[in-house]
């Protein structure tokens, strides 16, 4: 490596250390293939958000606003907006919570749970596409590591409460 060359490689290695190199990797694989499952989610009328809700009420249906804003990581307010949205749209429903007259639960309408079943179907095809070039061996690797990190994370979040 000639001199200029090596001086390059230590000051990237220095602003961009494998740490957080890989942070920002994956942060753009997520960007990228949010991108590429928006566009193939598009002809079936769907956001990625909307996805996202339907996709968590078809493999647990009749949780509360709260519970979905939980699995999706945003705040009740945006739920609200989507639930709103969806149910507009007659893919979700209303129903009074069994023991809290205070509070609703949501549930996929047939319409919602079909639609829902199709979308999945694009997702399998995009994480197939996208992971495909990964062998087994390599998957199990990426998710055994992404969850230490995502462990990190929700300690660094407890100690922040």
């Amino acid at each position: 490596m000639t001199g200029v060359g090596k001086a390059a490689a230590e000051e990237a290695e220095t602003l961009w250390p494998p740490g957080f190199a890989a942070w920002i990797k994956a942060g753009v694989f997520y960007q990228k293939s949010s991108r590429y499952l928006a566009s193939l989610l598009r002809p079936l009328g769907l956001t990625v958000a909307q996805f996202d809700g339907l996709a968590n009420l078809y493999v647990g249906d009749g949780i509360t606003q709260q519970e979905l804003a939980e699995r999706l990581l945003v705040t009740k307010g945006n739920v609200t907006g989507l639930v709103n949205r969806l149910s507009e749209r007659s893919l979700v429903e209303r129903r009074l919570h069994p023991q809290d007259r205070r509070a609703n639960t949501v549930h996929l309408t047939a319409q919602g749970r079909a639609l829902a079943k199709d979308a999945l179907e694009v997702q399998r095809l995009v994480v197939d596409e996208t992971m495909g070039v990964l062998s087994l061996r390599d998957k199990e690797k990426l998710r055994a590591l992404l969850t230490q990190a995502v462990e990190r994370v929700d300690e660094l979040l407890d100690g922040a409460s």
